[in-house]
């Protein structure tokens, strides 16, 4: 336990916690135990004794009356690992003053990202008590610099902001990024940010909220450059569990204005799949069908073992009606979640088409 050539981290905080029912009847070697936090969980009638109390104490860490633990039965534990746990917080650095307030301690970092124009940007969702953020690595993905909500309200908390990022390259602006918090206020929202002339930090410009409780707005995002000239026109939102009209998920399109990104359209799925979660992934593909314009493509993982739709760009917008829709079980009898993500940029088969995987 605790050796690095198992993977353990030189500098990493090391706890132990040791539940017995029964005396001990080998030896502690405290000396070499010294730089691990110990508890000591003494279960049922051994320990009713001075002695054998004793005993557990030589094994914690001092003193020894905040690690040792002694209960009549196994049912006790239950309470008594909620007292553990936020011992445990308190170690991992988490503010003493707040046992429930986390910084980065558990932000989840890298569960989005997105690299390119300078930048790698990863998700944060568990970042100051979940409100989220997202982290900015430089070129050399060295340093990073941390970025959320501002001000951080109470409202924020729990939203899961970064679960999704995407950049959005613009030519007379700066750059530009989306991060979704599908869980804000339970309607979902997304921030745009746009980088400072200087690149030293980024600006918030634009919150765009959701409209249904539990739809899970934001919790995918894809920026769509229709005619591939270096501006982004069209930012698309999922919210995979919105819900009406026996359609489960929607994708929200919304267009760059000069006053920012504004709802002109949504995409839906087929009806009969109020579970199907359209929107689930969004990408956009290379052009597809010859007309050199962007085409994109939109999961929906539920409908019966997955399903992926095409639907093709038009100039400044897309078609409100698929060309496509392909069936997972079209692609293997057996596949299921077909659909979960996408990605389509590549021509791999040399016949001069866009190959899609999904």
């Amino acid at each position: 336990v605790f050796r690095q050539d198992l993977g353990a981290r030189p500098d990493a905080t090391k706890v132990l916690i040791i539940i017995t029912d029964g005396e001990a009847t080998d030896h502690a070697n405290i000396d070499s135990a010294k730089d691990i936090t110990r508890y000591i969980i003494g279960i049922g009638k051994h320990f009713e004794t001075k002695e054998s109390q004793e005993r557990l104490h030589e094994f914690a860490s001092k003193p020894a009356k905040d690690f040792v633990k002694i209960l009549d039965t196994f049912e006790k534990l239950k309470d008594l690992f909620t007292e553990l746990q936020k011992k445990i917080y308190v170690i991992e650095g988490t503010s003493k003053q707040d046992l429930t307030s986390f910084n980065m301690e558990l932000s989840s970092s890298g569960i989005s990202a997105d690299l390119g124009h300078g930048h790698g940007v990863v998700g944060a969702v568990g970042a100051k008590d979940w409100a989220g953020g997202f982290l900015d690595l430089t070129a050399d993905l060295q340093d990073d610099s941390f970025v959320g909500n501002e001000p951080l309200t109470p409202e924020a908390r729990s939203g899961y902001l970064g679960y999704t990022v995407t950049l959005l390259p613009s030519q007379r602006l700066t750059l530009l990024l989306a991060t979704g918090a599908p869980r804000y206020q339970h309607v979902g929202r997304v921030l745009l940010f746009q980088e400072s002339e200087d690149r030293a930090h980024w600006n918030q410009i634009q919150e765009i909220d959701g409209s249904q409780i539990g739809s899970y707005f934001g919790g995918e995002l894809c920026g769509v450059d229709m005619d591939q000239d270096g501006e982004t026109e069209l930012l698309l939102i999922g919210a995979p569990l919105f819900y009406g009209e026996q359609r489960g998920g929607r994708v929200f399109i919304y267009q760059k204005k000069q006053l920012g990104f504004q709802v002109v359209s949504e995409l839906q799925g087929d009806p009969g799949y109020p579970l199907g979660r359209f929107g689930a992934a969004i990408a956009a593909l290379t052009d597809i069908n010859g007309d050199g314009l962007v085409d994109v493509a939109v999961g929906a993982p539920l409908e019966e073992q997955g399903a992926v739709y095409i639907f093709n760009g038009q100039h400044g917008a897309l078609s409100p009606r698929p060309s496509q829709r392909i069936k997972g079980t079209q692609v293997s009898p057996g596949i299921r979640w077909f659909g979960r993500s996408i990605h389509g940029v590549k021509d791999l088969g040399g016949d001069g088409l866009t190959d899609v995987a999904g």
